[in-house]
């Protein structure tokens, strides 16, 4: 693949004809969220048939779990606060390929520029979070459990569950600003400019590295699916729960393989590939990150030596925007990976905290750094080569 270093023009970003494409970013919105809806609805029957005891199931709720949103659980008994983050990153799944559907369905291949790619993005992802933001108002749940709840006095033992308004509005933004911008990107622009094509490269580099680690994960935890336990993750049962205990581990390992460190247990432990063989961990879990780190490694300096024989002479710093986007791509993954239970009582003062999860910004400065370092040994190596021989 050529690529063509052209630039994209920013100045009068906002010089776009507004009603160009009439509705349809409402249309993409309201249609994404109206089948996930639907989704929900029937995921709701499904557990309620699958689960003796399960009698009262919030739609809503199911909706926004599809969205990793944040759940809060306020317990007025003890005046304690709850944020619970389940991070199942299989779920993505499900908004990602509603929305993609959508957008192909809705938007034809018209757009005239980038820009104005963008911006109809920006439209779709903020009406989606919007969207998600009243339906986390619609989630809430109160249930009365104490004295009061039987005869009208007592203690306020009552309990509401409900999801975070300002969480669930980013989570549905990101979603659909990345799945759409991408999407529509590739449909239009892919080839065309220097700016998608680059994205793109990243984007093809982080999925294979992913599909590459998601395969050893399987092999691993059908074979020794104690292995992993050391993520704090409790194995797998049966039917979903396979798919969804693998993705998660594959996730953090993809994070560790890239410089990351995931957080284990409680925020004085964590594990990464600079720490791995410090930590009192299962032998079989630091071989396989080591594997993991080292098909990382040589992607990386494959690519190097690449970008050497087919760009040098056009765009050195293709070694710099390649890292950016690869490491922006890692730290979506961080951001939806983050399973955590942190709990603050008034009248303890006191707090806890269950993780399995990163920081964001951190793994993106470190992702950078490592690939630009592997990136430039290859670089180097097949210039120096070049000129040796």
């Amino acid at each position: 693949m050529n690529f063509e270093f052209k630039n994209i023009e920013f100045r009068n970003f906002f010089d776009i004809d507004l009603n160009k494409y009439d509705k349809k970013a409402i249309k993409v919105s309201f249609i994404s969220i109206a089948v996930m809806l639907l989704i929900s609805i029937i995921s709701t029957i499904l557990i309620k048939l699958n689960f003796d005891g399960v009698t009262r199931i919030n739609i809503f709720s199911i909706l926004l779990s599809f969205h990793l949103s944040a759940l809060k659980v306020k317990n007025m008994m003890v005046f304690s606060i709850s944020t619970v983050k389940i991070g199942i990153i299989i779920l993505l799944i499900i908004p990602v390929i509603v929305l993609s559907i959508t957008n192909l369905f809705i938007y034809k291949r018209e757009f005239d520029s980038i820009k104005e790619c963008m911006y109809e993005s920006f439209k779709i992802a903020f009406l989606y979070g919007m969207f998600l933001s009243v339906i986390a108002i619609f989630s809430r749940v109160k249930i009365n459990m104490g004295i009061d709840a039987m005869f009208g006095f007592g203690y306020n033992n009552s309990t509401t569950i409900g999801y975070k308004l300002i969480y669930s509005f980013v989570n549905g933004f990101m979603i659909a600003f990345i799945t759409s911008t991408i999407l529509n990107w590739k449909k239009e622009f892919y080839g065309r400019y220097y700016f998608v094509d680059i994205v793109f490269s990243a984007l093809k580099v982080f999925i294979n590295l992913f599909v590459i680690t998601l395969i050893i994960t399987t092999i691993v935890s059908f074979t020794k699916n104690y292995t992993f336990s050391d993520f704090g993750l409790t194995t797998y049962s049966k039917g979903f729960g396979i798919v969804a205990y693998i993705a998660q581990i594959a996730s953090y390992l993809m994070i560790i393989l890239s410089g990351g460190s995931v957080e284990i247990g409680d925020k004085s432990d964590s594990l990464s590939i600079f720490s791995v063989f410090n930590k009192s961990i299962f032998m079989d879990t630091k071989l396989i990150i080591f594997i993991v780190f080292s098909i990382f490694a040589l992607t990386m300096i494959l690519i190097g030596s690449k970008i050497y024989k087919n760009y040098r002479y056009d765009n050195k710093k293709m070694i710099l925007h390649f890292s950016v986007f690869y490491s922006f791509f890692i730290s979506v993954i961080s951001r939806f990976s983050a399973i955590s239970i942190s709990t603050s009582s008034i009248k303890s003062f006191s707090s806890f905290e269950i993780i399995a999860k990163s920081n964001p910004v951190l793994v993106f400065i470190s992702a950078m750094i490592l690939s630009m370092i592997f990136l430039n040994i290859g670089y180097k190596a097949t210039e120096e080569l070049e000129e040796y021989l």
